[in-house]
Formats: C-alpha cells, structure tokens, sequence
C-alpha cells in the first residue's frame, strides 16, 4: 500500500517564515541603515583626518571644512621680562590667517608692532596642541618659588569664551611648556611686516 506524503515539516515552514521576514527588513530598513553608516563615517572626521590628507586640504576647497573643525578664533603667547634682559612680546594667531606681534626690544629698541600670515595647516595643529594643554592644567597659574624668572602666559580664544593659564618660572604640566614652543618656533620661522607698512 502506497504511503501517503506528509505536509511540509514546520521547521521548513519557519525557516522560509523567517526568510521572508528578513528579506522585507532589508527592503524597508536597507535605505535608512546606509544612511546611518554614511553618517556615522562622517562623523568620524576629525581634524586629524585633514591632517593626515597634507597640504590639499588646507589650500583647496575642503579648507572652509577644516575651518569648522577649528574651536579657537585665537591663540596667542606673551612673554613677560626678567632680571636678564628676556625678551619681551605677544604674538597671536587667528584662524582666518592673521597673526599679529607686539614687541618691545625685538629687534631693536622700543616697543615694534608687526603683521604676518600664518599657515592654516600650523594653525591646526597649534589647535591640538591647545587641547593637550588644556586637558592636562587644573589651575590657571603655576609658579616656581624664586623671583627673577619670566612668565609664559598662553591664551586661546573661542565663541564666548576663554582659556589662559599663566607658567612662571618654566614649571607648567610639559603640555604647556609644548604649546609655548610651538608658539615660539612658528613666530621664528614666519615673515613678520612692520604693521605700518602692511598696507603699502
């Protein structure tokens, strides 16, 4: 006697169940889900992402880009005098390219004023360098016990706010000491303009 085929077993039946489910998921959530990975790439652009490209990005048009990703319209350094004879000056920089210099006895007697340019790929990694030396101070002042030293006195300038911590003496967390070389060395190697002659 011929056996009679039984139906479809369930677990068959589930698993096409589930096929089919998982299919529909992909039709309607597919779309949305790369738009979420496409965002959530983007958002892991950083500045050290522009960094990393080189010089195109700070001279092309994704410069408006890095821009953004700048949080300090300013960052300057001030040193103070000494017994010594230590130089004395502000510099500061801008994010839009400016850099100003106000001196006295550099390179000659008297307070001089200059002007200059500073390139936005220096300017970004001042940024950094900011924020390490930021993160790394719980105190706006640190001083050393003896009365004949300079002070450094770095600033850095936002939307609304401000940020300074004063270093007398040289005795900052090395982040900040970091930062005022940083500071230092670009000021060296820049082409500073007396500012009354900037605009012949």
């Amino acid at each position: 006697m011929a056996r009679v085929k039984k139906g479809i077993r369930w677990p068959i039946v589930a698993l096409l169940t589930t096929l089919m489910a998982l299919s529909a998921v992909s039709i309607i959530w597919g779309p949305k889900y790369a738009a979420w990975s496409k965002s959530e790439t983007e958002e892991r652009t950083t500045l050290q992402t522009y960094i990393e490209r080189g010089a195109s990005a700070f001279n092309g048009d994704e410069a408006k880009d890095v821009v953004s990703f700048l949080p300090y319209e300013s960052i300057s350094l001030q040193r103070t005098g000494c017994m010594v004879g230590c130089p004395v000056y502000v510099v500061t920089f801008f994010r839009d390219g400016r850099a100003t210099l106000v001196a006295d006895n550099w390179p000659s007697k008297g307070k001089s004023k200059y002007t200059g340019q500073i390139y936005l790929g220096d300017f970004a990694r001042l940024t950094q360098v900011v924020t390490l030396a930021k993160n790394s101070t719980e105190h706006s002042y640190y001083g050393g016990e003896w009365t004949d030293a300079s002070s450094a006195i770095v600033r850095a300038e936002g939307r609304g706010w401000h940020w300074q911590v004063r270093n007398y003496g040289n005795v900052a967390p090395v982040e900040v000491w970091a930062l005022e070389m940083a500071l230092d060395r670009i000021k060296e190697e820049m082409e500073w303009v007396p500012a009354d002659q900037a605009g012949a």
